[in-house]
């Protein structure tokens, strides 16, 4: 008799014990809601379209919803700056490019570390400036056209809804055409021409590396 009533108050003891932490593991959970993350750090690229070009930086804001707790699908915009390389003869002044798209991810959540992949296509600019030689003007060479990425990372959520962590980016832009004019101080036209098979083949990827902070909006 003296057993089962310990083995009751035992048991008792252990439900009351448990449930607030399976009640706490459940509200951890990220089933459905907003991430809404902002990146900042490092960007390069290599090939002919960074000729003259150093490393510089790069940010990134994505709007993902997690349509559930594994899958995410959202929108994606990322700018890479290139710094110019100050110790050849003749330097750009500003480099950049812009993706703009959409992304889907998925999500390998294990307690509050997640492991992820993404993937985004979608718009993708490229220019440099370069001030030329004659008057201190700025000439512009740009190119539009489609690009595809592919990245990963892990984020660690120190709060149920604040994460923080650490994200690797892959871009390869596709360009029909480029187009460039110089400015003497006067009207310019545009210039622009078609890339042969040559050209196309020598673009590069742009990539990104950094740091970045996510909140999440339980929904």
């Amino acid at each position: 008799m003296m057993n089962r009533k310990l083995l009751a108050v035992l048991t008792l003891a252990v439900t009351i014990f448990l449930l607030p932490q399976v009640a706490n593991a459940q509200s951890l959970k990220r089933d459905r809601g907003l991430d809404i993350t902002l990146g900042l750090g490092a960007a390069g690229c290599t090939d002919w379209n960074c000729s003259g070009f150093d490393m510089s930086a790069h940010t990134r804001l994505q709007v993902l919803f997690r349509v559930m707790r594994h899958f995410a699908v959202g929108g994606h915009v990322g700018l890479q700056f290139l710094a110019p390389n100050r110790t050849l003869a003749n330097y750009y002044d500003l480099g950049w490019s812009l993706v703009i798209g959409p992304e889907v991810r998925g999500i390998l959540p294990v307690g509050p570390l997640e492991a992820w992949v993404g993937f985004t296509g979608g718009y993708m600019r490229w220019q440099i400036e370069q001030e030329n030689d004659d008057n201190n003007e700025m000439d512009v060479a740009w190119a539009n056209g489609f690009a595809v990425g592919f990245g990963f990372g892990a984020q660690y959520f120190v709060h149920r809804r604040v994460a923080i962590g650490m994200d690797f980016w892959l871009y390869k832009g596709f360009f029909g055409e480029m187009c460039s004019f110089e400015n003497d101080g006067n009207p310019t036209e545009e210039l622009c021409w078609d890339l042969n098979d040559d050209e196309r083949a020598g673009i590069g990827v742009t990539f990104t590396f950094g740091a970045n902070v996510t909140f999440y909006l339980p929904m």
